[in-house]
């Protein structure tokens, strides 16, 4: 008997796996440039599954094709939109988090999920199948979405690495922040801008937004992991972590709750992908 509940559920397992390759490959078929990777944190007793899109917008032609994935409420706001550089970030957003979330959804209609805005502005995720949490960043032509379901959390952000935003950053930081710099070697030049994103990314999982003061998110400590991963804690915010990854010219920062375990085989992965997306310098048509 236990046999034939092992086999069944192997059986269930190579369909889904299937039905989730199918719905990749179809996705990139949709548009050039995605990245889309799934990434397991581990819980004290559960899994929680959490599928992270980038997408980089070359041509119009993506921004023409992602227009037609927005359902009518969507559209609605599309067309209200009066400046081409929102109506660009706009779009590319919603791509990247309606392909994060369909691929999390198992599901291969990106219409079916709908961005709406809560109060603070973070993204409200609705579906007809599933309840989900989804955090948003884009950077010039760079688009990321993070989706997870509603029992796990997470934040993202990705910013452009350059000498002028560094200095710039430098002003914000804590006292604490700034005898970090002192003490660190790794990256210097991207270090401001890191801590920057970290912030950015616990603000959106605690889905406050930079509404509090700056000084709250402040980064208590940095550890070197893995390649070019930067692992990050905060001294008001104990409970959560970030990851931080170098991928020239940008850094991305993703926070999470630091109870669970994250795949660092699979960041690795994306990565590479990554890399290979964004430093590509032909179009991708």
């Amino acid at each position: 008997m236990n046999q034939e509940i092992s086999f069944s559920f192997q059986v269930i397992l190579i369909k889904l796996i299937k039905s989730l390759k199918e719905i990749l490959v179809k996705m990139r078929d949709i548009l050039p440039g995605t990245v889309l990777h799934k990434l397991n944190f581990k819980g004290e007793k559960q899994e929680f599954l959490t599928t992270f899109c980038l997408s980089r917008f070359h041509t119009d032609r993506h921004f023409i094709e992602a227009r037609e994935f927005l359902n009518n409420e969507e559209k609605n706001y599309y067309y209200s939109l009066r400046h081409e550089r929102r109506i660009q970030s706009y779009l590319l957003g919603r791509y990247v988090a309606k392909v994060a979330g369909s691929f999390l959804a198992n599901d291969s209609n990106l219409s079916n999920v709908m961005i709406e805005r809560g109060v603070f502005t973070q993204p409200v995720v609705n579906h007809p199948q599933i309840r989900m949490n989804i955090s948003i960043s884009h950077c010039n032509q760079i688009g990321v979405a993070v989706a997870c379901s509603e029992g796990f959390v997470m934040g993202l952000d990705i910013e452009l690495i350059t000498s002028s935003i560094n200095s710039v950053l430098k002003s914000h930081l804590t006292n604490g922040e700034k005898n970090l710099l002192q003490k660190w070697s790794y990256r210097l030049d991207a270090l401001p801008t890191l801590l920057w994103t970290c912030k950015e990314s616990l603000s959106k999982a605690l889905r406050t937004g930079l509404t509090s003061p700056f000084q709250i998110f402040e980064v208590d400590s940095l550890k070197v992991c893995g390649s070019s991963m930067i692992l990050a804690e905060y001294k008001n915010f104990p409970q959560y972590r970030t990851i931080s990854v170098l991928v020239d010219p940008y850094v991305l920062s993703f926070t999470y709750p630091k109870i669970t375990e994250p795949p660092f085989e699979q960041i690795e992965e994306m990565m590479l992908d990554m890399k290979t997306t964004i430093q590509n310098k032909e179009p991708m048509t």
